[in-house]
């Protein structure tokens, strides 16, 4: 196993992430029906379109030549096949927001011990703050506890090595909701991220060291 790299920079969007979340996503039942709801509701209203397109051209025709508009019985068609996309579409998005309610149910997984972070800059005037906090992680899958503790310490170094790149930022520092942001990212390389609901920093204390080391 490997966590995503210590560095903010390594979050960015890059092909290779887009594809491995795209690819956990297309095995996800949600996201399917999600994109199902999508085409059915596009091809219905595409289908409807040109329902009233012929419609219409068929009533110009008849009343400008004399020809003879769309049958009842073609009309009926046209409308009975519109409406079972519309209730395709219909019933997609329900069963998919059912599935989303079921799962918002999610289990906390609180790590072992305390994360201690230190700023690692190199220059001794920035390098003087420390943050430690405990950290407990928010999935939706209670199964995920089994892929995640076994892991919880090397989850926690890098975890420490994101929050020593926020502690150099003046603001990010005191910012927890920008720290859990990124250590969601940064857990998101173990676990689907559509199975994280956030990662919670509990007792965040933060501490100006001395230049000997000493708190």
């Amino acid at each position: 196993m490997s966590l995503a790299t210590p560095s903010l920079n390594a979050y960015r969007p890059n092909a290779s992430r887009l594809k491995s979340i795209q690819a956990l996503a297309a095995s996800n039942p949600v996201y399917l029906l999600w994109y199902l709801t999508i085409v059915l509701a596009f091809v219905a209203t595409i289908l409807l379109a040109v329902n009233l397109a012929i419609v219409l051209s068929g009533e110009f025709a008849r009343m400008h030549s004399g020809g003879l508009g769309l049958a009842p019985d073609d009309r009926l068609r046209l409308i009975q096949a519109n409406a079972v996309l519309v209730v395709l579409a219909v019933g997609a998005h329900l069963m998919r927001k059912y599935m989303e309610s079921s799962r918002r149910k999610w289990h906390a997984i609180p790590l072992p011990g305390v994360v201690v972070a230190r700023t690692n800059t190199g220059d001794e005037i920035l390098d003087n703050f420390e943050c430690r906090a405990r950290v407990t992680i928010h999935v939706y899958d209670r199964r995920l506890e089994e892929q995640i503790l076994p892991h919880a310490s090397e989850i926690q170094v890098s975890f420490a090595h994101n929050l020593s790149v926020l502690l150099a930022d003046p603001v990010a520092r005191y910012s927890i909701a920008r720290m859990e942001r990124a250590l969601r990212l940064a857990l998101s390389s173990l676990v689907d991220p559509r199975m994280i609901n956030r990662v919670e920093l509990k007792g965040m204390r933060h501490f100006r060291i001395k230049a000997s080391g000493g708190t």
